[in-house]
């Protein structure tokens, strides 16, 4: 993977200029022989004059289900520790600016992170969570897995409108969603909608990086190349 644009293009350049925008937005990356491509999910409404760092990254990949090859156990188990120290304090920077306290309902790969150590029995529940896992584990970035067939058209960021719910529970307008093209599929850090979530029956996955201030574009390119990669060798 490769994130050119995203990469070399300034600050300045990123906010103001408008070419810039729209290929970080709507370009896909020009992926390398057996990598899959890179995209930016597009940001609307009034999200990027609000949240300008904050972006969402997405690849498909197969998914094979079951249990996870043999190796990537004892994968996960000597990943903890290998991102940098300041991943957890960048997402936890992003979840106070999105006004709002972490959920019963964050994934394992959004808990790792937030916090410096994971509690659960790591390698306990097969693909594609232990790939998710492991990406969240070697670079810090929260990698979410949804079911292709349950969504429709691309991702977007954007802000909740009025009177949208996720899983029967009222959203506040303006809260940062995650969405498709009819529905929103989960707020950041917050509820989700269950049938559009990746599960170990999911033949296809549409994996979303969210990428915070301070967490480089490489790291995000780690974490959904760590994820393709258990996937296909699984």
């Amino acid at each position: 993977l490769r994130i050119a644009i995203g990469g070399i293009a300034s600050d300045a350049a990123r906010g103001s200029d408008k070419a810039v925008r729209a290929v970080l937005e709507t370009g896909a990356t020009a992926p390398s022989e057996g990598e899959p491509a890179l995209r930016r999910a597009p940001v609307l409404g009034d999200l990027r004059e609000r949240f300008p760092e904050l972006a969402v990254w997405t690849a498909e990949a197969q998914s094979p289900g079951g249990a996870a090859e043999h190796g990537v156990s004892a994968r996960l188990a000597s990943a903890a520790g290998e991102r940098t120290e300041s991943a957890p304090w960048a997402y936890r920077v992003l979840l106070r600016r999105l006004a709002h306290e972490p959920g019963p309902r964050l994934s394992r790969a959004e808990r790792i992170a937030l916090s410096h150590h994971d509690a659960t029995e790591i390698g306990a529940e097969g693909l594609p969570a232990d790939a998710l896992t492991l990406a969240a584990l070697q670079t810090g970035v929260p990698v979410l897995a949804f079911d292709a067939a349950a969504l429709e058209g691309e991702l977007a960021l954007r802000p909740a409108r009025e009177g949208e719910e996720i899983d029967d529970e009222p959203l506040e307008e303006g809260e940062v969603v995650l969405a498709d093209l009819e529905r929103p599929l989960l707020v950041l850090f917050g509820p989700r909608v269950p049938d559009a979530m990746a599960g170990p029956d999911t033949e296809r996955v549409v994996l979303a990086a969210i990428q915070a201030k301070g967490i480089a574009p490489v790291s995000v390119e780690e974490a959904l190349w760590t994820s393709v990669e258990i996937l296909r060798g699984a």
